[in-house]
């Protein structure tokens, strides 16, 4: 089976499409500064911030977080209904679909969990390698970081040591 130039474009596309999000999820967050002491509490990545207006922060973040998967979605879609695309890309396509769903599942999960425990917003971020919770707070305690850990651990299946707490005080 052959895969023509088309094909071979379009499935590029969808790798640098995915490296864009990846890319912008792992270098959007460099507003933020690591604490004086450099904690590092269980095995999570801790960092505190402090932002002038935290809800527009994390309002702000859900629309970009959205529309980064809404733009990785319409290119799968464009990539499964294009006739020239092989059974195999479409399936690919597929799949990362799926996993884009899921993830958007699990942050939904986690952020709802996260404010159930007290805190008054929380922003959750699932890439392939680690995934980044942004609380709103006055100061996290360890039990609080070890709290968030387990949520986190828990729906996603990634190791304590994939996850990245960042603090943005009120």
């Amino acid at each position: 089976m052959k895969i023509k130039k088309k094909q071979w474009l379009v499935l590029g596309l969808c790798v640098i499409v995915c490296a864009a999000i990846y890319l912008n999820f792992r270098l959007g967050n460099n507003t933020t500064e690591k604490t004086d002491s450099g904690k590092v509490l269980g095995e999570a990545q801790y960092v505190s911030t402090e932002v002038k207006d935290a809800a527009q922060y994390f309002t702000q973040s859900r629309l970009t977080r959205q529309k980064s998967k809404e733009d990785a979605l319409d290119l799968l879609d464009s990539v499964i209904s294009s006739k020239e695309s092989t059974d195999t890309v479409k399936q690919q396509a597929n799949t990362e679909k799926m996993q884009i769903a899921k993830n958007d599942q699990s942050e939904a999960t986690i952020e709802n969990m996260v404010k159930a425990k007290g805190f008054d917003d929380c922003v959750a971020f699932i890439s392939d390698e680690n995934v980044s919770i942004v609380v709103q707070s006055e100061g996290l305690e360890e039990s609080q970081v070890a709290q968030i850990q387990e949520i986190v651990v828990s729906e996603t299946g990634y190791k304590p040591s994939q996850v990245k707490i960042v603090e943005v005080k009120k």
